[in-house]
């Protein structure tokens, strides 16, 4: 079923020239291109497929630093082909060249040599991703030369919103850009982002990737990655670094935004309640504490007609008051592209050239509305008290062993102390809150819990567990139509998991895999959140959960609890802990398609826990969200709470 989608979707795929703003795509040279059997490129596509299915299906052990390295990038090169050919506008040269990269990459595989070992340029690579299964690609610049004694600076840079980008037409800055790179002696690591994600949820962890496979594969110095990027890039940028503070040793943003997209014109007053919570963990005014050890040179054009200064001069107002380490650098008479010149970038590496990583900060501050993001530096808030409030630590690590931690809406945090700062072999003094309670000592990096209040013996709110919807997309999951009912709703819900497997892939490149609800495993269920379409009529699945679900559309309504609405043309969107697999995710889709009016890559940014809904869109919202009846957000426990739910 799968398949099938793949090939619908790669046959609307329409082929976009590169405009003049792209640079030359990665890998595809320069010179003569070769003369191109056009009839013959299909056969020959089919031919490498094979021959890829047979080198994934060799024994892992077998080349494995080549396999990590090639295998991702033949697929990619495979798809990159197979989306040439199906465009409207003739793609066989670029397919053609697609296929003999794809065949190069084969053929150093099967001689245990891994693909662009020594390359230095720009060079594209690719990595699987663990949440959809699809191949995703990033670039990497590689200055001329050795790299310098500790490994080299890397710069982060994150792109800006471009309607056409894609995996055959992605946006690469011009060849200056590179050119500053080579003379500053920077490496530059340019994630794809999954497209435009604005690069939060599955953007995100595009970017984290992309860091972890800069390290596994060149000579870096961790203590030396900066993180830049223009427009939708540099929101990233805050986003990112405020959630991760401790892997950069500074940010360097350009003309972005202080709070998200769709809740730019109605921030914080004007949205009800749901929706404020489900966007306030990505909302850098929110978060900006958490660059206390982390420096930051923002620059903006004076003139800004795309996203207004003041975005960018309340940050660094706000940095200023606090006593950070900013640099405002406002262009005068300049718009919004700052970012194409020159000048703008090699400032940013002047700024950095001497500045290094904090690792190992003696006092450490951080805010979060989910323990998704709760680890800065040496500190990690594992639960939160109350649910839909911020969690703050303010920790201090002083002589004699001594951590003072001022914890605000915080359940349970961790200590991994740095060597230099604490002894773990030796008793550990921590005061929390003015209560001070002595530890013995453990072994060094080996996390010592702190509960302030006792851990629940059923669900809670974890990193990896937590919610809101859009997270069940972050981990490995399934989409599964329910086949219970008669012909007609069968067809309708494996119409709904077709179309949502479209939208994902126009919003981020991906095609996640489909099962029945008959078909699923019980392996399966241990390791996939699973998008369950359909009701307990419907889905065999949820035929099965249903009565252990605290919210469910039902024939005559809603039930929330168990006190039941009536109520008629509504549509739900949910997510729960999996009750035959607790430490997996469901989302539920019942009664309505979630989001007609929505764009794909807005799908789920103002979704909470669950909402009831009815498809006609919310006037009072510019995002185009469906009219909401009842919606809300589970407590700390998972479960349903008078105070997190909003009803019409």
């Amino acid at each position: 079923m799968g398949n099938a989608i793949l090939l619908r979707v790669l046959a609307a795929v329409l082929l976009l020239a590169p405009t003049a703003c792209r640079a030359q795509g990665a890998g595809e040279g320069e010179g003569r291109p070769a003369a191109t059997d056009a009839a013959a490129l299909p056969g020959r596509l089919e031919a490498l497929r094979a021959r890829l299915a047979r080198a994934e299906a060799q024994p892992p052990g077998t080349h494995a630093q080549a396999r990590r390295v090639n295998l991702p990038l033949a697929r990619l090169h495979l798809e990159k082909a197979e989306r040439f050919l199906a465009s409207r506008w003739g793609g066989e040269q670029q397919a053609a060249k697609a296929l003999d990269q794809a065949a190069e990459v084969l053929a150093l595989l099967s001689a245990g040599k891994e693909a662009l070992a020594g390359a230095t340029g720009l060079v594209e690579r690719a990595y699987v991703s663990p949440a959809d299964g699809s191949v995703q690609p990033y670039w990497i610049y590689v200055p001329k030369g050795s790299a310098p004694q500790g490994g080299w600076p890397v710069l982060v840079y994150l792109h800006g919103y471009v309607s056409d980008t894609s995996k055959i037409n992605p946006w690469l800055p011009g060849g200056d850009f590179f050119a500053v790179a080579e003379e500053k002696r920077f490496l530059v690591a340019l994630p794809h982002g999954r497209s435009n994600t604005d690069f939060e949820g599955i953007g995100e962890q595009d970017v984290l990737t992309v860091i972890a496979e800069t390290k596994r594969h060149y000579p870096v110095n961790a203590d030396r990655f900066f993180l830049s990027g223009p427009s939708m890039g540099g929101y990233g940028v805050y986003v990112i670094g405020l959630h991760y503070p401790h892997l950069f040793a500074g940010l360097a943003p350009m003309c972005g935004r202080s709070v998200p997209y769709v809740v730019e014109t109605r921030w914080p007053d004007d949205l009800p309640p749901f929706k404020r919570l489900a966007v306030a963990a990505n909302v850098p005014l929110a978060l900006v504490e958490n660059a206390k050890n982390l420096p930051i040179f923002l620059q903006q054009g004076e003139r800004d007609y795309l996203i207004d200064p003041n975005h960018s001069r309340t940050l660094a107002a706000r940095w200023q008051q606090l006593g950070y380490a900013i640099q405002y650098d406002e262009w005068p008479g300049h718009s919004h592209y700052i970012y194409w010149e020159d000048r703008s970038h090699a400032a940013i590496y002047d700024w950095a050239k001497s500045r290094r990583r904090n690792a190992a900060p003696r006092t450490v501050v951080y805010t979060t509305y989910t323990p998704k993001y709760g680890r800065a530096y040496w500190i990690t808030i594992q639960r939160l008290r109350e649910w839909g409030k911020p969690a703050r630590v303010e920790a201090h690590i002083g002589d004699g062993n001594r951590v003072t931690v001022k914890a605000t809406n915080v359940a349970g945090y961790s200590l991994t102390l740095p060597a230099g700062l604490a002894d773990a072999a030796r008793p550990l003094v921590v005061v929390t809150n003015g209560k001070a309670e002595t530890h013995a000592g453990g072994k060094p990096g080996v996390p010592l819990a702190v509960a302030l209040e006792k851990p629940p013996a059923g669900l809670w709110k974890s990193a990896s567990r937590c919610g809101p919807v859009r997270e069940v997309f972050l981990s490995p999951f399934l989409l599964v139509p329910g086949t219970r009912g008669d012909a007609a709703t069968t067809r309708r819900l494996a119409g709904w998991a077709k179309r949502w497997a479209e939208e994902w892939h126009a919003y981020c490149e991906g095609m996640p895999p489909t099962r029945r609800d008959t078909e699923v495993t019980a392996a399966e269920m241990k390791t996939h959140n699973l998008v369950l379409f359909g009701d307990r009529q419907s889905n065999a699945l949820l035929a099965r959960v249903a009565d252990r679900l605290p919210v469910e559309l039902t024939p005559t309504g809603y039930r929330l609890g168990t006190k039941t609405t009536r109520a008629d043309g509504l549509g739900l969107l949910m997510t729960y802990p999996n009750p035959l697999a607790p430490e997996r995710l469901l989302c539920v889709y019942s009664g309505e398609f979630w989001g007609d009016g929505l764009d794909v890559n807005h799908k789920f940014d103002l979704v909470p826990d669950f909402i009831f809904f009815r498809n006609e869109l919310d006037t009072r919202d510019p995002s185009r969200t469906p009219t909401a009846i009842c919606a809300g957000f589970f407590d700390s426990r998972w479960q349903l709470a008078e105070a997190l739910t909003w009803q019409e």
